[in-house]
């Protein structure tokens, strides 16, 4: 399982006791994650260490974050 740094700004927006710490490392690499808003919608960026691949979740919502694999 990859490992998925947050921002506080992304805690506070989840809530820290969705978030899980692990010290298990992926041959992937880290993902670190940030959120930020886009007119008046949340929108996460999560992006590799790595590869700098990037993701765009956009109006995203706490309840979307327990669905999120």
């Amino acid at each position: 399982m990859a490992i998925i740094y947050c921002t506080q700004k992304f805690e506070t927006v989840v809530g820290k006791s969705r978030i899980v710490k692990s010290d298990k490392s992926s041959p992937l690499g880290n993902w670190n994650a940030n959120v930020f808003t886009v007119s008046r919608k949340n929108c996460v960026i999560l992006m590799n260490d790595v590869s700098y691949y990037s993701v765009l979740l956009i109006d995203f919502k706490k309840k979307g974050f327990i669905e999120f694999p």
